[in-house]
């Protein structure tokens, strides 16, 4: 039985020489310099037990919580008005990477089925609808289908065999480039490709390490993880600078802070894990938001206005 919680959020600002708290909605926070974070104690928002759910995410609008299960099998959907939890799917890795419309009415989620008999996958390019669960099956094939984005309402981008590839949600068709800008990042061990409309860019910016990838602000500023080395944002302009030694971090809906983890362990397993969250500028500024004891706290999330952050445990 794993818990989903929710941290609510204060913010205390220094403008003008003084101090005060703020209860707007983040995203206005930051005409004034953030000098401190707080929080509640966490909530427990739901849990169920007969399913283990990882991963909560809300829906843009914020009327809703989704998650997966166990290796990423399946998508649900936990209503926070009604406290109603709708499985929307039980595809195999269907939770590993999916994407929300803007509206949050749909989710696109990719479906891998291994096929004992010729020991291959079998892709499946999905939309489910999160009111009622109905899915429709969009594209079909054996060949390997990978890191699918939203670029707007009525397209998808995903990788097609390797190769970057445009799917139109409303004609249900491969498409050409879309008139709406975007940036991509690909990773291949310890390569970077950042995919734009003027072209494709290759980078290897930590030597021989590997990179995991971690988030991307509305900004398209990047988190990526390296392997050895920690945290580091990636700005659109192509500059890395190091976070530090941080886990599992997201950003903030206005780019300006992350959520994160940070882990302890015994060379085996992770014996502790606390929830974080920074103010990114000239310094990093962090403040713990947890500290339960016997209890792993992993995978934060913020709230569509950055004023709650919503995370799992793994106990």
């Amino acid at each position: 039985m794993k818990l989903i919680y929710v941290i609510p959020m204060f913010f205390l600002l220094a403008a003008c020489g003084e101090q005060r708290i703020d209860e707007k909605p983040a995203d206005s926070y930051f005409s004034s310099v953030t000098d401190s974070i707080s929080a509640e104690s966490e909530k427990i928002l739901f849990e169920d037990a007969k399913n283990q759910f990882y991963f909560p995410r809300y829906s843009p609008d914020g009327s809703k919580v989704f998650v997966t299960g166990n290796n990423y099998k399946g998508i649900w959907s936990y209503n926070i008005e009604d406290k109603k939890l709708l499985k929307l799917t039980g595809e195999e890795k269907s939770g590993y990477e999916y994407v929300s419309s803007k509206e949050g009415k749909t989710i696109y989620f990719i479906g891998a089925k291994f096929l004992d008999d010729i020991r291959r996958y079998d892709f499946a390019l999905q939309s489910v609808n999160t009111e009622n669960g109905t899915t429709t099956k969009l594209l079909s094939t054996r060949d390997r289908l990978s890191d699918l984005k939203l670029i707007d309402d009525s397209t998808l981008a995903f990788f097609f065999n390797d190769s970057l590839a445009f799917f139109s949600t409303t004609a249900n068709k491969f498409t050409t480039l879309p008139e709406s800008d975007f940036r991509i990042t690909k990773i291949y061990g310890n390569k970077l490709f950042v995919y734009t409309k003027a072209g494709k860019t290759e980078l290897t910016p930590f030597g021989e390490d590997n990179i995991i990838y971690a988030d991307q602000s509305r900004k398209n500023d990047d988190l990526f993880y390296a392997a050895g080395k920690g945290l580091y944002k990636y700005s659109s302009s192509g500059e890395f600078m190091f976070l530090g030694d941080f886990q599992n971090a997201k950003y903030s809906p206005n780019g300006k802070m992350i959520a994160y983890t940070l882990e302890e362990n015994d060379g085996l397993k992770t014996t502790n894990s606390d929830i974080y969250a920074a103010v990114i500028g000239t310094r990093i500024r962090s403040y713990k938001l947890t500290a339960s004891e016997n209890i792993n706290e992993a995978n934060p999330s913020w709230s569509p206005d950055g004023g709650s952050i919503i995370f799992n445990t793994t106990d």
